[in-house]
């Protein structure tokens, strides 16, 4: 009788699960295009508290954020969303990011690092169903 070794390292059994997901939600077709994204409105994006970042990043975030309601066409501001939603990852506000990601993914739907980072951060906030769909739908 072989044993089996239970001790598998966190990054390997996250591998696993997410295999396990992909092939479950391929299997039944429930891969397709998740949360309504076929939504054409634009998302409220609110910044967090500022207060005690360091004064360039405030910035940076206000720069970002005042271009994504200004941005003269849907190229422009679906970029500004993104890297307002980027920023907003990097600093750890997930929540506030995942509005922005999405208005970006919702007026460039062909352009798939928006994709891509709302799988990263539904993965961050341990979403791995979801995340697993934002990957697969990010290929």
């Amino acid at each position: 009788m072989i044993q089996e070794d239970l001790h598998m390292p966190v990054g390997r059994w996250c591998t696993a699960c997410a295999i396990v997901l992909t092939v479950g939600h391929v299997a039944c077709g429930v891969v397709s295009d998740p949360a309504g994204e076929g939504a054409t409105e634009i998302l409220p994006v609110e910044l967090p508290a500022l207060e005690g970042m360091h004064p360039s990043v405030q910035m940076q975030l206000r720069d970002a954020h005042a271009l994504a309601g200004r941005a003269a066409n849907a190229a422009e501001r679906s970029s500004a969303y993104g890297t307002l939603g980027t920023l907003l990852m990097a600093a750890e506000y997930l929540e506030a990011a995942e509005p922005s990601l999405r208005n970006a993914r919702r007026l460039s739907p062909t352009e798939y690092q928006w994709t891509y980072y709302l799988a990263h951060l539904f993965k961050q906030r341990g979403e791995l169903t979801r995340a697993v769909e934002y990957f697969e739908l990010s290929h």
